[in-house]
């Protein structure tokens, strides 16, 4: 094992046990509850998934391309036993492709979808103090700002990108359909 897959190892078990202990601990109530967030990068961009939006995460994973008009749709991939489609994140907040090396898998159980992202940052734990929802959005699939330490992120918002892919098949079908 190479030093640097040592380290990706190490750090994948670490986050890991992060995004695990955020289910076992018990709740907080009120605005000293935390909001536990995936720090991931996007584009050059600097962003915060939540994790109760997340199923899973996974780095390297085969994506098959498919041949498709939808815009943002890399291709299909398997996750636990099905294969799920796979979009660029980048592509869904209007940010040009990057390597796009790690996978948020989100969305319903029934029928999870992967995002594709380029670095994953880290795992931070922000009270609902310090995250600021935006009362206008400016950029598609972003519901609010987080203030950490490190600074500002957006924080994506899964359903909202979940709704975005739907009107965009929508609008694909209607399209093949005209003449």
């Amino acid at each position: 094992m190479t030093e640097r897959s040592a380290a990706v190892a190490g750090r994948v078990a670490e986050l890991r046990a992060a995004f695990d202990r955020a289910f076992v601990d018990a709740p907080r109530v009120g605005r000293d509850r935390p909001a536990d967030l995936v720090l991931v990068g996007v584009g050059g961009a600097s962003y915060a998934l939540r994790v109760t939006e997340a199923i899973a995460l996974a780095s390297d994973r085969k994506i098959v391309r498919v041949p498709s008009r939808m815009p943002g749709l890399l291709g299909l991939c398997g996750f636990r036993g099905d294969s799920i489609p796979v979009f660029s994140l980048a592509s869904l907040l209007d940010h040009a492709p990057g390597a796009s090396k790690w996978l948020a898998v989100c969305g319903p159980r029934a029928a999870p979808i992967g995002l594709a992202f380029d670095e994953l940052d880290g795992y931070a734990s922000a009270t609902l103090a310090q995250v600021h929802p935006l009362a206008e959005r400016s950029s598609p699939g972003v519901s609010a700002m987080v203030t950490l330490e490190a600074g500002v992120r957006a924080i994506i918002d899964v359903p909202s990108l979940i709704t975005l892919i739907e009107r965009r098949e929508t609008e694909l079908r209607r399209s093949a359909k005209e003449p």
